[in-house]
């Protein structure tokens, strides 16, 4: 299988994930399982455009580093709101153990293919491969965090305010951390795209 094959098997997998979101998120009448399958999409039609940019245009791979890096961060706001939204509202739904099992299922399929991702794209020097490893990484923190979520509502051990506490300081966390990724991006691909041009005249 070659990596063209690879890149429509994982898209694939990553836009059935998002649609499953949203048919959750309606079914249930959970705002935040919208959103993560409006997110997962997104993130999904920017790796498959880095992938086909990268290919068609070596020139503009600081552009499309910084453009991508823009739109994590300005997904990371919208994410940030839609936490501290539901957090309080969606703290008491308890899920089907399919449910669970699905979401479990792909963050850890998410976070080991982000590993491998890392292992075998961490001595290239091309862009582009700095921002799939981004949107990896991106991907599976979001998973994580949206595991989490569903597991202390499903599972019984918790009380709800100490669940409403952890998911609040977690989804804090979880923002930051997707922030950085974004801002670091942007500026390193401005910073190398000067660089660059710098070489060039």
């Amino acid at each position: 299988m070659n990596a063209g094959h690879k890149e429509v098997l994982r898209f694939s997998f990553n836009l059935i994930f998002a649609v499953y979101n949203c048919i959750l998120g309606l079914t249930s009448h959970s705002i935040w399982f919208l959103t993560m399958g409006g997110y997962y999409m997104i993130l999904s039609i920017m790796r498959v455009s880095v992938i086909t940019f990268a290919r068609k245009d070596r020139k503009n791979e600081f552009f499309i580093m910084k453009f991508i890096g823009a739109m994590i961060f300005v997904l990371s706001l919208i994410l940030c709101f839609i936490v501290q939204l539901t957090v309080g509202q969606e703290g008491a739904t308890k899920y089907h153990e399919i449910v669970m099992i699905t979401i479990a299922l792909y963050a850890f399929t998410k976070i080991t293919l982000a590993i491998i991702g890392f292992v075998k794209s961490r001595k290239s020097q091309r862009p582009y491969k700095k921002t799939l490893r981004s949107i990896a990484v991106t991907d599976s923190v979001v998973s994580i965090y949206s595991l989490q979520r569903s597991m202390l509502v499903t599972f019984d051990g918790m009380a709800p305010g100490d669940i409403m506490l952890m998911n609040t300081l977690s989804g804090i966390g979880m923002c930051i951390v997707v922030i950085g990724i974004g801002l670091n991006l942007v500026l390193g691909g401005r910073k190398n795209g000067k660089i660059k041009s710098g070489k060039e005249c």
